[in-house]
């Protein structure tokens, strides 16, 4: 995270904030404009670009669109703007393989020797420690020389093939990183036969209603409403990567309200299958850390799982309260951090 500079003063204020909440809770106000005091004093403060979606069981009950979709143009932002959601696409890329295995096409125990068998320690790494971070092939982000604009999958696949060794045994640690996602995608292309971002878009997208996200693979067209990123140095950075799998998702708050919404329901994935998303991962030693499929865990709350997306200025946050149906969202392309206290407070409101 960047931006040290607006922490502390983000903190107090919260602190202030939330403590007056739980105090003197302002019943002459609706919740809509209790959030937007609070969400509005914190963008004021740390000068937030994006858009902040909140909803519960009822729907959404605030939604608000903050700076500029393109700053060195002055394009305002708009709830439509699409932003790239880096590594918060990794509970979407989870999903896609956990509708592969509902409807059969593969178990989550199976090997990568029967998808990728020329990938490093193919007879050994299961499909669920590729999910779970747990397979132990490094971060390509920490052993590739070079990230040219247009980078794409083939040019990732390539260079995880010639990994010499793991950082661990499969199953014994975890290690966060988007090597086994970048696998997990070229897997489910492979079993739907097709091209991934088509697979998604008919499986999920289209019967959804998300119409404003697009898998950012070579293939991809522009992006509409896209947001441009300012990164920590200030810069100007328009994301040009076309890897899919660690990330590859532009989306809208809105869509990924709907997508929210599509989980409830069981229509496209068996809930028993979610709940092993939703759960902690079991390592060999019997331990267990806190991460599913694509989803970070909580072991106080074990109903609240959320994950973050960082890169090149574009910094996203997603909180869902699975018992509750709550549901907080933060998009930002300025590299605003989704302060734990603003959520804290947020989900007091509600």
């Amino acid at each position: 995270m960047t931006d040290q500079l607006y922490r502390p003063i983000a903190f107090l204020l919260l602190i202030s904030l939330l403590a007056s909440c739980n105090q003197n809770p302002p019943e002459q106000l609706t919740t809509e404009q209790q959030l937007d005091t609070l969400i509005q004093q914190y963008v004021d403060t740390s000068g937030f670009s994006g858009n902040i979606l909140v909803a519960d069981s009822s729907g959404v009950v605030y939604a608000k669109a903050f700076g500029y979709q393109y700053a060195a143009q002055e394009i305002p932002m708009q709830l439509n703007t699409a932003f790239y959601l880096a590594s918060l696409s990794k509970h979407i890329h989870a999903m896609g393989i956990l509708y592969l295995a509902d409807q059969g096409k593969l178990s989550l125990d199976d090997t990568l020797r029967q998808y990728l068998p020329d990938m490093p320690a193919a007879d050994q790494i299961t499909i669920r420690q590729l999910l779970t971070h747990t397979h132990g092939i490094p971060d390509y982000y920490n052993f590739m020389e070079s990230f040219p604009p247009g980078l794409t999958n083939t040019d990732v696949l390539a260079a995880i093939r010639g990994v010499d060794s793991l950082l661990f045994e499969p199953g014994t640690q975890f290690s966060y990183g988007n090597s086994g996602y970048t696998l997990l995608t070229t897997i489910a292309a492979q079993l739907s036969e097709q091209r991934y971002a088509d697979f998604m878009q008919q499986a999920f997208f289209d019967p959804i209603g998300m119409s404003h996200t697009v898998i950012f693979d070579e293939l991809a067209d522009s992006v509409a409403n896209r947001a441009v990123a300012v990164n920590a140095r200030g810069e100007t950075d328009n994301y040009q990567f076309r890897t899919v799998g660690g990330g590859g998702v532009f989306s809208t708050a809105e869509d990924l309200y709907r997508w929210d919404r599509a989980l409830y329901g069981g229509d496209y994935i068996r809930p028993e299958m979610l709940q092993s998303a939703y759960s902690p991962v079991q390592l060999s030693d019997g331990s267990s850390h806190p991460y599913g499929f694509g989803w970070f865990t909580n072991a106080e709350n074990p109903n609240f799982i959320h994950h973050t997306g960082e890169l090149n200025g574009f910094c996203n946050y997603i909180g869902r309260w699975l018992d509750e149906q709550k549901l907080i969202i933060m998009l930002s392309n300025n590299q605003r951090e989704a302060p734990e206290l603003l959520v804290k407070a947020i989900h007091e409101v509600l």
